[in-house]
């Protein structure tokens, strides 16, 4: 995720800012079994300034949901 932080801090036009996205939802998709994984995928989104889709959350919901610890407490 260092390249894509990196490119995120550019200045990005709408394309560049949704393959991006793209890039983050991969790798969301990718760490769906791992929630702390997710989180932290997800804060870099949105401490890099990263637009967010309904894929993106899509797959956090996805994260949430298969996790056990979400629903212990």
């Amino acid at each position: 995720l260092s390249t894509i932080r990196l490119t995120a801090e550019m200045n990005l036009s709408g394309d560049q800012m949704a393959a991006l996205t793209l890039l983050y939802n991969c790798a969301l998709s990718a760490a769906v079994d791992e929630l702390d994984v997710v989180a932290k995928v997800a804060s870099g989104m949105e401490d890099h300034k990263i637009i967010r889709n309904s894929t993106t959350y899509n797959t956090m919901m996805s994260a949430y949901a298969r996790s056990e610890t979400q629903w212990s407490a």
